[in-house]
């Protein structure tokens, strides 16, 4: 357990982390330790809980046929896969890369449509 560190210590030495039996100077810049706190909140973060409500997003705007699902739900994979590697599940990686690589087509073929699927359509309007 951490104890707490000691008030009296100047400004100019640096602080002393009490461990256990063990002390260790604590040389941080105030851009490491910010660093250390993101990193601390980004271990925090509940990312089934964001992969949930992402899921539920993408569904619904897929469902209302908007090309802003295939994105919602490519952010997911990206969540998805990093639960992967959190948990050392890392047959989540491959299926999800693989997802997003598919999403990116229907992204691509909702969007873009292409020339010769225009023109047919063009064609069969006319007939």
């Amino acid at each position: 357990m951490l104890d707490r560190k000691d008030s009296s210590t100047s400004a100019s030495t640096p602080s002393v982390e009490r461990i256990g039996s063990l002390a260790r100077p604590s040389l941080l810049s105030p851009a490491q330790a910010l660093e250390n706190n993101m990193t601390n909140l980004l271990q925090t973060i509940r990312l089934d809980y964001i992969s949930c409500v992402l899921t539920v997003l993408g569904a619904i705007l897929l469902g209302k046929k908007l090309w802003q699902g295939w994105v919602v739900a490519a952010v997911n994979s990206a969540v998805v896969c990093v639960i992967g590697v959190r948990t050392a599940q890392f047959g989540f990686i491959p299926a999800n890369l693989f997802c997003i690589a598919l999403y990116t087509v229907n992204l691509r073929t909702w969007r873009f449509p292409s020339s010769r699927g225009v023109r047919k359509n063009h064609e069969d309007i006319q007939s």
